[in-house]
């Protein structure tokens, strides 16, 4: 199962095709938003569209809350992690 099928899975089908490919490739946007969403580095209109639309879709909020966990889980373990001198230093 693609990613796409998997952000989309268990919200509502569409009877039309269009509809339906509309919808998956709003959901791949959301996915592909979600850590910009996480950081809040997005604009209001983009959290707010992103918001409603993981109210209305199951699937991407599924996937969302999994990418919420996986960027939780590296801030823990890296945390006090600091980049080596030599990679901090400019060129």
């Amino acid at each position: 199962m693609s990613r796409e099928e998997r952000s989309h899975e268990g919200s509502e089908e569409s009877s039309d095709p269009a509809g339906s490919a509309n919808e998956a490739v709003e959901c791949a946007t959301v996915i592909a938003t979600a850590w910009t969403f996480l950081d809040g580095e997005c604009t209001d209109d983009t959290r707010a569209w992103v918001s409603q639309h993981l109210g209305a879709c199951e699937g991407c909020l599924s996937q969302y809350a999994l990418e919420a966990r996986i960027k939780n889980l590296i801030a823990t373990t890296c945390k006090g992690d600091a980049a080596p001198e030599r990679l901090r230093q400019p060129r």
